[in-house]
């Protein structure tokens, strides 16, 4: 169990197909999640939040369909998945 989830965590092989730009993007991204479940639990605006969810998605399509990054790609899912529950 552990060294299949050891391996599907390990994106190393796949870090070479993304570009610098794609990887700051999605910095940026995990910044507004950031900021966005900090508002949202002082009880304000949550819009960033949601913008932020629904840009992780994105960015998990993009990788899986267009860069072949699977792994990545599903941990870019996960990752939407603990906002949206972080959100409750």
């Amino acid at each position: 169990m552990w060294k299949w989830l050891l391996q599907q965590i390990d994106i190393s092989d796949e870090l070479p197909r993304f570009s610098a730009l794609y990887m700051g993007l999605s910095g940026v991204v995990m910044g507004m999640a950031f900021v966005g479940l900090y508002f949202h639990y002082e009880r304000q605006d949550n819009h960033v939040l949601g913008i932020a969810i629904i840009m992780t998605l994105l960015m998990s399509l993009y990788e899986r369909y267009r860069i072949k990054a699977h792994k990545s790609a599903n941990l870019t899912l996960l990752s939407a998945i603990i906002y949206s529950l972080l959100m409750r």
